[in-house]
């Protein structure tokens, strides 16, 4: 029986139709709570209602979502995520047998103003009412992974909605993430379809990598594999080396060769399949590129910066991929042009193990080494706590011994500290200041920088000082490291070796309360009375920084203050406050002072009552009294008053109540609150302070006691009586230091959001010299970025001599949009290299 034509087309669209339906109601979103399924209906605020048809709960996007149905029945509500990554965890981060070691990222951002671009490819309507953003992490044709964000109205609001998914090396191989938008009750199709110019049904077929499917099509000849989408040019072969589809690649391969061989060129700015593959860490797909003969070497220009396949791979932190890339012949430098190479990269990771991989197990070349040597690479490892690649980078020939900060920095951080062979391994690297007299011409002083690689090359330094040359006798007595002390010693530093205001290892030593440091350069000889160029002795230093184990061990060995030092009152002052009797009776003994008060019309009897030094107020109770006067049998007390005052201290800023913060900015150090008590005279000013224990019952750290007694110092309090009978009352003095040397936050794990230089900027000037004899020089800087878009702190990773200067001095005058992540301004660390072309 033979049907009319028109009931037949009404059959065919019946069907058609009824194949959407089956294929929408296959896709559902639920989440579950109290173990039922709630699918959603509406979205009020940051509120989703759901409902499982019998009752309606509210629940918010951090439920546990779940997307049910196979997706390639449902390709057509698919769009790949436009900026979604895969990378490895930090090497800081892993766990050995980590069951997830990878992780993906994937969302949407929009700035402030218009439409968004990524919502606007739905119907009318989505793009500015809310809706949801489901990300996916599809695996198999299957979510593995669904997230759900509320998408905000965008007329005029900018937003980011990111989706962090912890993945197995298996789902990182093989997934991909992909996103959905869900509003009323139901998916949208994208109104535009994706990769203009590209046959859909192949474009499904390289997604789930069906290998059948797609060499039906080409062998129909219904499409041609060297095709490119009109949108940025990819091809197939892109698409599937991205997706990391290996069956569906091998048809491409077999289909079009020259595919994989293809270089990327200025031109075109397009992406190679084998830079895509590695910027999502496909291993098996950069394997099958490779076979292929797919060129390692190249330069790709897909970035702000030149890099190359290899630095790329190691950027990623993928070590099977590096392994890969050098048994196929790639090249550790790239080419010429490249603005840094792969080895510039691992240094910048910090991780040594990928390191060691990418040389080989062999050690670097000199010429490798050669423009890290007038740099702030070990600077810029300890910010970051990257102390391994330090020590590594020491052990192939980078001395410290140049640059104080970085010296000292490494003795205090060094996870060795106090092993015999990291002793041995400074030893070897650093020199006695006689044999390193020239300095360190090429170093830059520290300066300030935020997420990611941003590299914009400069196809194009203001000088400034040397850094003073560090001893490190000194320095390792100041870090109360004995083992290298004595090491040191014996490799020829001179104990009578001084800094640049003549204070010498036992004046560091005393300065820190590094005792075992001082016993051994005692027994070598030390002299115990040598001062510095204020003359100030050791002793005079312990007291100064209330190193009370310090300051009895030099007088157990003899040590007196000498009355004739310019501060011996001071001097005098804190050995009271310690109620070290050793070393205040000696002086009262000798006459000192001369007129028996310790200022002014405090004697020195009463100073010892406010101190409560017992020994030293019962000392001098005994001392008979002097011609003529009456030594008082009652001490008087001053009352405590109800009366405090706080001070918030900001590192690198001083103002009338505030002084700099003292601490090594490379250290890490949580906030910490330095309570003083203290006591007020008649003029205001306080006077016979006393730092007051932490609440662990430990005492701040020595250089934080002494900002704070500064601070103290500076202030101004209100004049007042206490009692009414001394012109004097106690204050409670607090001091707030904030937290130092947290990790800027690291843009590939945390930062949704780029920073972005503003134009213009401000180029480098070109040294004279270099520009007179055509000497072309490159640059590679890090810098931490604050959450104003400013620059806060420069690194010169490496650098042509001469070079640095000016490249720093022209980034400091940049200005950026800061790195965002949900939506807020962040601290941020980024990198960039800088190209000088005569």
């Amino acid at each position: 029986m033979k049907f009319p034509l028109r009931l037949r087309l009404t059959f065919v669209i019946a069907c058609v139709l009824f194949a959407m339906s089956t294929a929408r109601a296959d896709l559902r979103l639920v989440c579950e709570i109290d173990g039922k399924a709630f699918a959603p209906r509406s979205i009020s605020g940051n509120t989703i209602e759901v409902t499982d048809g019998t009752e309606t709960r509210q629940t918010g996007a951090d439920a546990t979502w779940r997307l049910e149905g196979d997706l390639r029945a449902n390709a057509a509500f698919l769009r790949m995520s436009p900026n979604y990554t895969i990378y490895q965890r930090g090497f800081r981060h892993r766990v050995p047998g980590e069951k997830y070691p990878m992780r993906a990222k994937a969302g949407i951002s929009h700035s402030q103003g218009g439409e968004s671009e990524f919502l606007r490819q739905w119907p009318d309507g989505v793009s500015t009412s809310r809706a949801l953003l489901v990300v996916v992490w599809m695996l198999d044709g299957r979510a593995a992974d669904a997230r759900v964000r509320i998408v905000p109205p965008t007329q005029g609001s900018a937003f980011i909605r990111n989706a962090t998914f912890d993945l197995t090396r298996e789902q990182a191989a093989a997934g991909q993430a992909v996103l959905l938008l869900w509003k009323d009750g139901r998916f949208f199709e994208p109104r535009q379809r994706e990769f203009h110019g590209l046959d859909k049904e192949a474009v499904h077929a390289v997604i789930f990598d069906d290998a059948v499917r797609l060499q039906k099509l080409i062998s129909s000849r219904r499409i041609k594999p060297m095709t490119a989408a009109k949108d940025g040019g990819l091809t197939l072969m892109h698409l599937a080396a991205r997706a990391g589809s290996v069956r569906a690649m091998d048809v491409l391969i077999k289909a079009a060769p020259k595919l994989v061989r293809a270089e990327a060129n200025e031109k075109s700015q397009r992406a190679t399949p084998l830079e895509l593959a590695i910027e999502k860490s496909r291993a098996e797909a950069v394997e099958r590129l490779l076979r292929a003969k797919a060129s390692v070497n190249l330069r790709p220009m897909t970035r702000s910066y030149a890099s190359t396949p290899l630095s790329a791979a190691v950027a990623s932190g993928h070590t099977g991929i590096v392994r890969a890339l050098i048994e196929a012949g790639a090249d550790l430098f790239g080419p010429r042009s490249a603005s840094y190479s792969a080895f510039d990269t691992a240094v910048i990771g910090g991780d040594v193990g990928l390191m060691k991989t990418l040389l080989g197990g062999k050690p670097p070349s000199p010429e490798l080494l050669a423009d890290y040597k007038d740099s702030d690479v070990l600077r810029f490892q300890l910010r970051l706590g990257q102390v391994e690649m330090a020590l590594w980078l020491i052990e192939q020939g980078l001395s410290p011994n140049n640059d104080e900060t970085t010296l000292r920095t490494l003795l205090e951080t060094a996870d060795r500290q106090n092993d015999a062979s990291f002793a041995r391994l400074i030893t070897k690297v650093v020199k006695p200041p006689e044999s390193d007299a020239g300095g360190n011409a090429g170093a830059t002083a520290q300066s300030t920088i935020g997420p990611d690689l941003l590299n914009t090359p400069l196809a194009v330094t203001s000088s400034t000082p040397n850094p003073r040359p560090a001893n490190a006798l000194i320095e390792a007595a100041r870090a109360d490291y004995p083992l290298l002390v004595r090491e040191l010693v014996a490799a020829g530093f001179s104990l009578d070796e001084t800094d640049s205001i003549g204070a010498s290892a036992l004046h560091a030593a005393a300065a820190t309360n590094a005792v075992e440091s001082m016993r051994v350069l005692l027994e070598h000889g030390a002299s115990i009375n040598a001062t510095d160029s204020n003359g100030a002795s050791a002793l005079d230093r312990a007291l100064a920084e209330d190193a009370i184990d310090a300051a009895r061990l030099l007088v157990e060995k003899g040590a007196r203050l000498d009355p004739e030092y310019k501060s011996a009152q001071k001097s005098l002052n804190a050995a009271l406050r310690m109620d070290m009797t050793e070393i205040v009776m000696p002086m009262v003994d000798a006459g000192f002072p001369s007129d028996g008060k310790l200022y002014r019309t405090w004697t020195l009897r009463r100073a010892a009552e406010h101190y409560q030094a017992r020994a030293c107020l019962r000392a001098l109770n005994e001392q008979p009294a002097a011609k003529g006067k009456t030594r008082r049998k009652r001490p008087t007390s001053i009352e405590p008053e109800n009366y405090t005052h706080k001070l918030a201290m900001t590192a690198g800023k001083a103002s009338p109540d505030e002084v700099d913060d003292p601490r090594n900015p490379f250290l890490v150090r949580p906030e910490t609150t330095v309570e003083i008590k203290a006591v007020v005279d008649k003029s205001g000013r306080a006077r016979f302070c006393t730092v007051e224990p932490l609440p662990d019952g430990s005492m701040p750290p020595l250089a934080l006691q002494n900002a704070a007694r500064h601070a103290l110092e500076k202030h101004r309090f209100p004049r007042g009586q206490s009692g009414g009978s001394l012109p004097a009352y106690w204050v409670s003095f607090t001091c707030k230091f904030p937290a130092l040397g947290d990790t800027p936050v690291n843009s590939t794990d945390e930062i949704d959001e780029m920073f972005v230089i503003q134009e213009p900027r401000a180029a480098p000037g070109y040294p004279l010299l270099a520009k007179q004899k055509k000497i072309p020089g490159h640059v590679l800087l890090a810098f931490v970025l604050n959450e104003k878009g400013r620059v806060e702190m420069v690194d010169v990773i490496k650098a042509t001599p001469d070079f640095a200067s000016s490249a720093v001095a022209a980034v400091k005058l940049w200005r950026f949009r800061p790195a965002k992540k949900d939506g807020v301004p962040v601290r941020a660390l980024g990198v960039i290299p800088m190209q000088f072309t005569p």
